[in-house]
C-alpha cells in the first residue's frame, strides 16, 4: 500500500504542476479573448468548442481507455498494441474529419460560424497522432505527459497573444490553438520513443477487438458529449450567440474546477484496473478514499463559487459577463455532482461494467435535453445551467447505486 500511495502522490503532484500551468494559460487566454472578442464573438468561440466536442468524441470512441486497460494487464503486448492503436486512430481521425466538414456545411447555424469550425476541425487528425501518450499513463511516467500539456498550453497562449496583438478574429484564434497542439505533439512523440518503439501496424483482428471492447465506452462518451455540450447548441438555436458567450464564461470557471478530479482519475484508473485482478478489497479502499476526498473538495469549492459568482465573472471576463452569475451558480452544483460521478464511473469501467456507466449517462442526457427545451425559453442562460445541474445530479445518483450494487455482489459471490 505504501508503494502504491507513493506512486499516486508522485503522479498527482506532477499533474498538479502541469494542470496549474495549463489552467493558468487557459484562464488567461479565456479572459483575454472575452475582452478582445466581446460577448457575441466569445459566444462564437465557445460554440465552436461545443460543436467540435461531439466529433472529438467520435474520434476517440473510448479506444484509448481500452488500450490502457489491456496494456496495464499485459505489459508485454504494449508495443504491438500501441502500433495497432495508432493506425486505427489515424484512420478514424481522417474519417471523422470528413464527417465534421460535411456536418458543418449543412448544420443550421449562424453563417459566420462555418469558417472557424472548418479550421478548428483540423484538431481531429492531430488528436489521433497523440496516441503514443497512452504510454505515459501505462508506465506511470506522467511527467512526460505533463511536459506535453505544458508545451501545448504555453505555446497556444503565446500564439493567441500574437493573434490578439494583430487584432485578429475567431478563426485566427483557432489557427493559434492548432499551432500549440503541434508543439505539444512533438513533445509527445519525443518522450514516447523513450518508453517503447512507436510505429504503425494494421492488425484487423486487434482493431476489431478494440472496437468491440470500446463499444460500451463509445456510447458513454457520446452521452457525455451530449450532456456536456448540447446546452451550447440549443442556446444558439433557442437564444443567441450572446447567450452562448455568457454561458461559455460561466462554463470556463466550472471547467477549471473539473480538471483536478479528471487528472486524479488518470492516475487512479490504471491502479483500479490492476486491482480488479489482484485485490478486490484494496480496490474498494482506493475507491472509497477517492470518493470522500472528492466529496469534501467539491462541497468546499462549490460553496466558494456560489458566494463570489458575480464578482468572479465581472472581474475575470469583464463587466458584461456579470449577467452569467446565475448560470455559474447552477453549473457549480453540476460540477460537485460530477466529482462523485467520475469516481464511480471510472470504477465501473475498470471492473468491466461500462454499460452501467452508460445507463447513468443516458438518464442524464434524456433529462438534460428535455429540460433545456423547457427551461431555456423561460430562464435563458440560467435555464440551461439548471438543466445541466439536474442532469448531472441524476447521473451521480444512478452511478453510485450501480457501484454499491457491484460491491454487494462481489461481497456475496
Amino acid at each position: 500500500m505504501t508503494g502504491l500511495r507513493a506512486v499516486i502522490v508522485k503522479n498527482v503532484t506532477v499533474q498538479s504542476v502541469a494542470e496549474a500551468v495549463a489552467l493558468a494559460c487557459g484562464f488567461i487566454s479565456a479572459v483575454l479573448l472575452s475582452r478582445h472578442l466581446g460577448v457575441t464573438a466569445f459566444g462564437a468561440f465557445n460554440y465552436a468548442f461545443a460543436f467540435m466536442y461531439f466529433f472529438v468524441t467520435l474520434n476517440d470512441l473510448g479506444i484509448n481507455t481500452v488500450a490502457v486497460r489491456e496494456m496495464s494487464k499485459a505489459p508485454e503486448r504494449t508495443a504491438d498494441l500501441l502500433a495497432t492503436l495508432l493506425s486505427l486512430r489515424i484512420v478514424l481521425g481522417l474519417a471523422v474529419l470528413l464527417l465534421a466538414w460535411a456536418t458543418i456545411a449543412i448544420w443550421p447555424m449562424e453563417p459566420t460560424l462555418r469558417r472557424p469550425l472548418m479550421v478548428f476541425a483540423l484538431v481531429l487528425p492531430l488528436s489521433a497522432l497523440h496516441v503514443p501518450s497512452v504510454l505515459f499513463q501505462v508506465s506511470m511516467r506522467l511527467e512526460y505527459g505533463a511536459a506535453a500539456v505544458i508545451t501545448t498550453r504555453v505555446a497556444g497562449l503565446a500564439f493567441v497573444l500574437l493573434m490578439i496583438a494583430a487584432d485578429q478574429g475567431v478563426t485566427a484564434m483557432f489557427v493559434a490553438l492548432l499551432a500549440g497542439e503541434l508543439c505539444g505533439l512533438a513533445v509527445v512523440w519525443r518522450f514516447a520513443r523513450r518508453l517503447a518503439p512507436v510505429g504503425l501496424r494494421v492488425d484487423r483482428a486487434t482493431w476489431s477487438m478494440l472496437l468491440r471492447a470500446s463499444a460500451p465506452l463509445a456510447l458513454g462518451l457520446v452521452l457525455v458529449a451530449l450532456i456536456n455540450r448540447v446546452d451550447f447548441i440549443l442556446l444558439e438555436r433557442l437564444g443567441a450567440l450572446e447567450d452562448v458567450g455568457l454561458y461559455g464564461a460561466a462554463y470556463r470557471v466550472t471547467n477549471l474546477l473539473e480538471k483536478f478530479p479528471i487528472f486524479v482519475m488518470a492516475t487512479v484508473y490504471p491502479v483500479m484496473s490492476r486491482l480488479t485482478v489482484d485485490d478486490g478489497v484494496q480496490l474498494r479502499r482506493v475507491y472509497r478514499g477517492v470518493f470522500w476526498r472528492f466529496a469534501i473538495m467539491g462541497a468546499v469549492l462549490g460553496l466558494a463559487v456560489v458566494l463570489v459568482a458575480p464578482w468572479l465573472l465581472a472581474t475575470g471576463f469583464g463587466e458584461p459577463f456579470r449577467a452569467g452569475a446565475a448560470a455559474l451558480r447552477w453549473l457549480v452544483v453540476a460540477t460537485c455532482c460530477l466529482y462523485l460521478a467520475l469516481a464511480g464511473g471510472n470504477l465501473l469501467i475498470a471492473v468491466g461494467r461500462p454499460r452501467d456507466n452508460a445507463l447513468a449517462l443516458g438518464v442524464g442526457v434524456v433529462l438534460n435535453i428535455g429540460l433545456n427545451f423547457v427551461l431555456i425559453p423561460i430562464y435563458g442562460v440560467a435555464g440551461a445551467a439548471m438543466a445541466t445541474a439536474a442532469s448531472f445530479g441524476a447521473v451521480m445518483i444512478v452511478t453510485l447505486i450501480a457501484v454499491e450494487r457491484y460491491f454487494v455482489r462481489e461481497a456475496t459471490a
